[in-house]
C-alpha cells in the first residue's frame, strides 16, 4: 500500500471515539429497531448487551440508518449549521477508518505501526514471553537485538514452529499494548464496554478486535459518493442490486480468536479484518454476500460515524446575499471584498476537490457584480467576463453571458 498517496487522497473528517453503544442505537433507532438487532444474537444471549455495550449485530443498512436520524437530530439544533458549512453523518470508508486506526498524519511514519495503533514496552512483557521471543529470535538466524518492535515480533511469529507458543506471544503483546484483558488466546462470549482499554494517539479506542466495524470499501471518489448518498437516501433495493465489493468489515472482533488458526493475527490488524484474501489483502463483500454469507448474525458487526463538514447545499444564496443583497446600502465595497474573501476559504475546505475551480469562479463572478454595483462598471465586467469564460464549461448561460460582456467591452 502506498502510505503517501493513502494520506494525500484523504479529505478531513471526525470520527466517534468509540464504537456506537446499544445506549446510544435505542436512543436514536428506538426499542423496536434496537430488538429487532437483538434477534439476531446467537440463543438471545444477552450477555454483553448492557447500555455501555457496542450495538453488534447490526445490517450495514440499520448502520447508514442511524447515520442518517443522527443528521435529522443534528439538523433540528439550530446551531448545528449556518451559513456555508453543512454537517454530514455517513460510515467511514475503509482508507479513513485505516487512518484514524493507525493515528499518524505523516505518510512517512505511517510503518512506525505497520499492524496495531498501540504497542507495548518490553518491560511490561513477562520474562518467560520474553524469553520465548528472544529463543525464537536466535533460532532465525537474527544477529541483531530483539528490541520488541512490530516487525521483530511478527517475524518471530511467521517463524515459530509450536502454534502454542506464537499463540503466547502475541496474546501477550496484544494485551499489553492495547490494554485490555480480554484473552486474544481463544473467543470471549461478549464484547467489552466501548471505551476499554488504551486508546490511540487521536484518542480513538476499540479498534482491534472489540467488534468488527462496517466501512465501505470502495476507492473511487465518485462511487464512494454513490453509495453513500444511495444508504442515505434509505434506497436499499438499488445498493443490493450491486454485485461489485462495497463493503468491509475492520477490526476484529471479540469472538475471534488464534487458537483454531494462530495466522488469523492478520484479522485483527489496521488493516486486516473480514474477510481477507489469501495474500492478506481485503476481500470486501458484495451486497448479495452479506445477505447469502449471513454476515450480520454470524460475525455481530458493530459501526463508528464518521462526521465530515461540507459544503452547504444553500452555498450560492450565501454569495448572491454578501455581494448584491446587503441589507445596508452604506456598506463599502472593501467591506464586501473581505467577506467574500472569508467565504473563498471556507469554500477551499468545504467544497469536494472536483469543485474548487467552479466555486472559486462563482465567487469572482459575484465579486464582479458588485463592483457594477457599486459603479465600477469597467472593472466589473472585465471580471464576470474572465469568469464567464471559465463557467461556461459548466453552464450555458455563462458562454452566452460572455457574448453579452464581450459586447459591453466593445
Amino acid at each position: 500500500m502506498k502510505r503517501k498517496a493513502l494520506v494525500a487522497e484523504l479529505k478531513a473528517f471526525y470520527i466517534m471515539e468509540t464504537e456506537a453503544s446499544l445506549r446510544q442505537f435505542r436512543q436514536l433507532l428506538g426499542d423496536t429497531a434496537t430488538e429487532s438487532v437483538f434477534q439476531r444474537l446467537v440463543e438471545n444471549d444477552r450477555r454483553g448487551w448492557e447500555d455501555d455495550s457496542p450495538i453488534r449485530g447490526v445490517t450495514v443498512f440499520e448502520a447508514a440508518h442511524f447515520c442518517s436520524e443522527l443528521k435529522k437530530l443534528d439538523a433540528a439544533d439550530p446551531r448545528s449549521s449556518s451559513g456555508l458549512e453543512d454537517r454530514r453523518f455517513r460510515l467511514p470508508s475503509h482508507r479513513e477508518w485505516q487512518y484514524a486506526c493507525r493515528a499518524i498524519t505523516d505518510a512517512d511514519r505511517a510503518m512506525e505501526k505497520p499492524h496495531f495503533n498501540v504497542w507495548p514496552k518490553l518491560a511490561t512483557i513477562e520474562q518467560s514471553v520474553l524469553a520465548d521471543c528472544t529463543d525464537n529470535w536466535k533460532k532465525l538466524g537474527k544477529t541483531e537485538p530483539f528490541t520488541g518492535s512490530q516487525e521483530q515480533v511478527f517475524t518471530i511469529l511467521k517463524g515459530i514452529e509450536h502454534a502454542d507458543t506464537a499463540i503466547k506471544i502475541l496474546d501477550a503483546f496484544l494485551q499489553k499494548g492495547l490494554g485490555t484483558t480480554r484473552s486474544y488466546r481463544n473467543p470471549e462470549l461478549c464484547p467489552q464496554p466501548v471505551g476499554g482499554g488504551r486508546p490511540n494517539a487521536w484518542n480513538i479506542f476499540d479498534m482491534h478486535g472489540n467488534v468488527f466495524e462496517w466501512t465501505i470499501a470502495v476507492k473511487d471518489g465518485s462511487e464512494f459518493e454513490e453509495i453513500t448518498a444511495k444508504l442515505e437516501s434509505n434506497d436499499h433495493a438499488s445498493v443490493l442490486a450491486d454485485n461489485s465489493p462495497l463493503f468491509f468489515l475492520a477490526g476484529g472482533g471479540y469472538n475471534h480468536s488464534l487458537a483454531r488458526k494462530p495466522a488469523d493475527w492478520v484479522k485483527l490488524t489496521t488493516w486486516g479484518g473480514e474477510r481477507l484474501a489469501s495474500d492478506n489483502t481485503p476481500a470486501p463483500y458484495s451486497p448479495q454476500e452479506i445477505e447469502e454469507d449471513n454476515v450480520a448474525q454470524d460475525f455481530s458487526p458493530g459501526f463508528r460515524v464518521v462526521l465530515e463538514r461540507v459544503l452547504a447545499s444553500h452555498w450560492l444564496l450565501v454569495i448572491r446575499k454578501t455581494a448584491l443583497l446587503n441589507d445596508n446600502d452604506q456598506v463599502a465595497f472593501n467591506e464586501i471584498r473581505q467577506q467574500l474573501d472569508q467565504h473563498r476559504k471556507q469554500i477551499a475546505e468545504l467544497a469536494p476537490p472536483t469543485k474548487l475551480d467552479e466555486t472559486a469562479a462563482l465567487v469572482d463572478y459575484y465579486e464582479g457584480l458588485a463592483l457594477q454595483k457599486e459603479g465600477q462598471i469597467t472593472d466589473g465586467v472585465e471580471i464576470i467576463q474572465k469568469q464567464a469564460e471559465a463557467l461556461a464549461q459548466v453552464d450555458p448561460y455563462f458562454s452566452y453571458l460572455k457574448e453579452l460582456m464581450d459586447d459591453d467591452l466593445e
